[in-house]
């Protein structure tokens, strides 16, 4: 009797499975072309995800109603109201090219660039946006692909490299040649708690992708942040305090999206090196706080460009939703292509209550609708009252700049439990678990959880 019940379980979860509602689409630009890589952010359950290189997107999602955004770098964001009912819903979306003019009142008399002036406040809230999380879960679906285009011929009998194939066995001495592909996709839950322990759990793998040792990957990127001085021990942020005496910034122009102004400034490294990005960032103009950056690094293994789409995901805290990992391999005339594209979702965020936004960033938050909970101040002291001076100047100096940023930091770090003041000097804080079963899911579990 048990063994008929179990087996009518199993037939009605498939069921359900496969009877899912699915939102699909293409996503294109006024020439009917695809956008690729465009993000799809679904607000009532703080998921993002991004479309593939020909535009088409497709989620799972339970009945019920949803307010889906639809936004690329360099196209104005689209937000429509979708009812899943029936079993599919098709929703083609077209996205119109940004346009970014320059106002008047960012012309400089003393002949600065204005993105000199709009990332002294950006570098200064920094440790404010680094610190305003106390903890969040998400889910983390990671695809990514693999693709040898050029291997020298003194190389072609020899080099080999350990892969694991579609089961997650071991694969070692398999020999690689030019037009080789390869493919990765695996579901992954993180855990943060402030100030910056990770816990990274691969809930599924499915991957053919050669071992990557020890190389950078994108997992390090998605868990780390911009607003850190300085990424995975390596890369210095366009937000670090030092940041201009490593790159040069200039303006070029604000827009409208939704009831946000965002600022276009471009960074250029001073000098060549390992360390530095290159690309553009988008500034969310009164909170001083990203909206989206395109950036790239050259490394001695070859050029890392990356995407990241940050929205509001949690009553004014903006995280991001997408990434989009470019990698171009060029080392000792091997060349390779590989690709990585996630989909985020927030389970649950926690804000850092005891640090609070300054009084003059407030103002400009109660305008996004956020409730007065996450905005009200504790009692003012002498800190606060200088970072709310400085804030207010439209002509913050270098030297402002300094100051105010020690001065956020120190706020940041007064609002950490005393227990975590003390675990500060503990370098390691990311810890990374596999399940035992990661590399043993079957097609019908990819096509249920696959976005």
């Amino acid at each position: 009797m048990k063994q008929i019940i179990w087996t009518i379980l199993l037939l009605v979860s498939s069921t359900y499975t496969s009877n899912s509602q699915i939102l699909t689409g293409k996503i294109t630009n006024q020439s009917a072309e695809p956008v690729p890589n465009a993000t799809v952010y679904i607000t009532e359950i703080r998921q993002g995800t991004a479309a593939n290189a020909k535009g088409e997107y497709e989620l799972r999602l339970p009945p019920g109603k949803y307010t889906v955004t639809y936004q690329s770098l360099g196209y104005e964001a689209v937000s429509a109201s979708v009812t899943m009912e029936t079993k599919k819903v098709i929703k083609d979306v077209t996205l119109i090219l940004q346009y970014y003019s320059i106002p008047e009142v960012r012309i400089s008399a003393s002949g600065e660039d204005p993105a000199y002036g709009i990332m002294r406040k950006v570098i200064s809230m920094a440790p404010y946006y680094l610190n305003n999380i106390n903890y969040y879960k998400a889910e983390v679906y990671l695809k990514g692909n693999f693709l040898i285009n050029k291997i020298p011929r003194l190389l072609r009998k020899s080099i080999s490299i350990g892969a694991s194939n579609e089961n997650g066995t071991s694969v070692t001495n398999t020999k690689l040649k030019e037009g080789d592909a390869f493919m990765m996709e695996s579901v992954n839950e993180i855990e943060f708690t402030a100030p910056d322990k990770y816990i990274q759990k691969v809930i599924s793998i499915n991957s053919t992708i050669p071992s990557e040792g020890n190389q950078i990957s994108p997992m390090d990127f998605i868990e780390a942040s911009f607003y850190q001085p300085v990424i995975g021990d390596m890369f210095i942020s366009p937000l670090s305090p030092a940041a201009f005496s490593h790159y040069n910034f200039q303006y070029q122009g604000a827009s409208m999206q939704g009831s946000d102004l965002v600022n276009k400034i471009k960074v250029t490294p001073k000098r060549k090196s390992q360390q530095l990005f290159e690309g553009v960032i988008y500034i969310i103009d009164d909170l001083w706080c990203l909206q989206s950056v395109n950036l790239s690094i050259e490394t001695f293994a070859g050029k890392i460009g990356i995407q990241q789409l940050y929205v509001p995901v949690e009553n004014g805290i903006w995280m991001p939703v997408s990434h989009i990992f470019e990698i171009s391999v060029s080392l000792m005339g091997l060349k390779a292509d590989a690709g990585y594209s996630s989909s985020v979702k927030y389970i649950e965020v926690k804000p850092n209550t005891r640090l609070a936004l300054p009084k003059i960033l407030s103002s400009a938050q109660s305008r996004r609708k956020v409730t007065a909970d996450t905005l009200a101040p504790p009692k003012s002291t002498k800190s606060k009252k200088q970072i709310e001076s400085l804030l207010s100047r439209n002509d913050l100096s270098n030297r402002d700049m300094v100051k105010l940023s020690r001065l956020m930091d120190k706020e940041s770090k007064n609002s950490l439990s005393d227990s975590v003041k003390k675990d500060l000097e503990i370098k390691d804080k990311v810890s990374r678990i596999i399940e035992k079963d990661a590399a043993h899911k079957d097609s019908t579990y990819w096509t249920a959880i696959r976005p």
